[in-house]
Parts: structure tokens; sequence; C-alpha cells
């Protein structure tokens, strides 16, 4: 039959990915090699890569943007899909590290909300503060409040609320540190 592609053996075929879902599979570990060469060296360093592979990622660091590093970067992807265990690895690292920046900037827009909030409602709001952080030092903050209720409309009004930024900061990450 000219039709029938299949050789014979239906259940051979059909176990195989398609070259389409080889393709996507592909571009996922390119994607993976662009991100592992944006990656810091030293975060990858720790994985116990092969050889080969840290010798790719050292080599296409040092590329400019270029036909060559995309074409590096299909190497890369290559090496990859040849030991997955390597893959999963560098695949894993950086998700690690995506999730810890995001609870990162999770934490800094928080901190600027308390901020805005403290110097837009000065000792109510700092009453709901000293509630959900009872470590803080209130003493500081009032102070630090009053402050900036004076330096409202001076120069001197930005340089304060990088102060109460900081403070808030420091309690906001021990808070997180001690539970």
């Amino acid at each position: 039959m000219r039709g029938d592609r299949s050789g014979g053996d239906g259940g051979a075929d059909a176990a195989r990915p398609s070259r389409s879902e080889r393709k996507r599979e592909h571009q996922v570990l390119q994607r993976l090699a662009a991100a592992a060469l944006a990656a810091p060296a030293a975060r990858l360093a720790r994985l116990g890569l092969d050889e080969e592979i840290r010798d790719a990622l050292r080599a296409g660091r040092a590329m400019k943007a270029s036909t060559a590093r995309a074409r590096h970067v299909r190497h890369l992807a290559n090496l990859l899909e040849a030991d997955p265990a390597a893959a999963a690895a560098i695949g894993a690292a950086l998700e690690q590290d995506a999730h810890a920046h995001a609870a990162e900037v999770a934490r800094f827009h928080l901190v600027e909300r308390w901020r805005d909030r403290l110097l837009a409602e000065g000792d109510a709001g700092l009453g709901e503060f000293l509630a959900d952080y009872p470590g803080a030092d209130a003493t500081a903050l009032r102070s630090l409040l009053r402050q900036a209720a004076k330096d409202a409309g001076t120069p001197r009004q930005a340089a304060t609320a990088r102060r109460l930024h900081r403070v808030l900061q420091q309690v906001v990450a021990s808070a997180a540190a001690s539970s």
C-alpha cells in the first residue's frame, strides 16, 4: 500500500515521538541552553556537570550575540539532549533561582506597600504593622515616621523615605527568616 508508512510494524512508530514533537522538545532544550548561558557561572559550577558541557558553557559565555552564538546554543542543546540528567539539573537550578527571585521581588513590593501606607497613615498604620511584625522596634519606626512627617515637602523627604524602607526591609527579612 502506498499510503501506509508504518513499514509493517504498527507499534514501533507509535512509540516514537513525531518529528514535530522532537522539534518542540529540542526548542525547549535550546531555551534551557540559552538560559544556562545567561545564568551566573558560579551557580552552574556547583552542579557537577560533564566536562564537555562545562566547556561549552564557558565558550558560549565568551561569545557575543551573533549567529555563531545561536549555533553554539543549538550545539549546547544537543549536548543537553544527550545528557538528560545534566539538563534536568540545570533546569532545576534555574527554576530554583527564578523562585528565589520571585520571592525577593514579592518581599520588596510588600515593603514598598508598607512604607507608602505608613507614610500616608502614620501611627494608625504603624499599629497594624506592629501587629503583623511584633519583633519590630516600635520606637525607631515611630521616630522615623515623625521625621518623615517633618520632612514632607522638603528635599529631605526622599532620604527619609529610603531610610524607612531600609528599616522595614530588615524587619520583614528577619521575620521571613525566623518563620
